[in-house]
C-alpha cells in the first residue's frame, strides 16, 4: 500500500498569474460582447431613425399635395420639395420636385409603387415610396430620399468609442 501523496501548496506567483489570466480573458469576452450588443442596438437605431426622417418627409408632402381642377393632376407645395423628394402622379409622371441624378434609375422604378416600399439605392441612399389618395380620388405617389452617411459615420464613431473603453476594461 501506498503512502497518501501530500498536497503540495502552490507557488502563490503561479495563483496570481493565472488569476490576472483568467480576469483578462473574462474581460476580454465581456469588452467583446458589449461592442457587439452596442454596434446591433445602434444598427437597429439607425434603421429604425431613418425610416421616421423618411416617413415623416413623405407625410408632409402628401400633406401639402392638392388636387387641380384638371381631374387627375396633383400640385405641391414646393416648400415641401427638398432635393431628393419626387410626386408622381397616377400615370408614373414627376409632377413636382427634383431627382439627383444618382437615383433617377431607382425613383423612376418606384413611381408606379401600388404599395408602400423602402430599398436602399446602392449603399449611399434609402428611398420610401409611398403611394396616396386624394379626397377627390385623385392619386400619386411621392418617393422621398435620405442619405445614409450622417447615420453609418455616428455608427463607427460609436464603434470606435466601444473597442477604445473595451480595450481601457481589459486594461484595467
Amino acid at each position: 500500500m501506498r503512502p497518501p501523496r501530500r498536497r503540495v501548496p502552490e507557488n502563490p506567483a503561479t495563483v496570481r498569474r493565472r488569476l490576472v489570466a483568467l480576469t483578462g480573458t473574462l474581460s476580454a469576452f465581456v469588452a467583446l460582447t458589449l461592442v457587439v450588443v452596442v454596434q446591433v442596438v445602434l444598427a437597429g437605431a439607425s434603421t429604425s431613425a431613418v425610416e421616421r426622417v423618411l416617413a415623416d418627409r413623405a407625410d408632409a408632402v402628401i400633406d401639402s399635395a392638392e388636387a387641380t381642377s384638371d381631374p387627375g393632376t396633383l400640385t405641391v407645395s414646393s416648400t415641401r420639395l427638398d432635393p431628393g423628394v419626387a410626386v408622381y402622379g397616377a400615370d408614373g409622371a414627376r409632377v413636382a420636385g427634383t431627382v439627383p441624378p444618382s437615383l433617377r434609375e431607382g425613383f423612376e422604378r418606384l413611381s408606379h409603387s401600388a404599395v408602400e416600399q423602402t430599398t436602399e439605392v446602392g449603399e449611399a441612399y434609402s428611398v420610401l415610396a409611398r403611394p396616396f389618395a386624394l379626397d377627390g380620388g385623385t392619386r400619386g405617389v411621392v418617393v422621398v430620399a435620405e442619405p445614409l452617411a450622417p447615420y453609418e459615420n455616428d455608427e463607427h464613431t460609436a464603434l470606435v468609442v466601444s473597442i477604445t473603453a473595451g480595450a481601457l476594461m481589459i486594461v484595467l
